[in-house]
């Protein structure tokens, strides 16, 4: 799973072959988000994340929204 961006200790995911609708794995160490890049809709939470965190990754994924959706595209390719 290839990592598209990192910051602090928090990176963010494309899975290869993923599922619609587009969206990002954000993966710290003790929780898991799955945000959807156009809207930036939470999708899943998985563990413990404060308020402070999920506005940081939100903003994260706001500001790299067309890197994200360049990766997304590439590896969802038939390679």
């Amino acid at each position: 799973m290839p990592v598209v961006i990192k910051f602090k200790n928090i990176k963010i995911y494309v899975y290869p072959k993923d599922h619609l609708p587009k969206h990002v794995h954000v993966i710290a160490p003790s929780w898991e988000v799955k945000v959807e890049i156009d809207s930036q809709h939470i999708l899943h939470i998985k563990g413990k994340i404060t308020s402070r965190e999920l506005k940081l990754v939100l903003s994260v994924v706001q500001e790299h929204k067309k890197r994200l959706e360049d990766a997304w595209y590439e590896y969802q390719k038939d390679n």
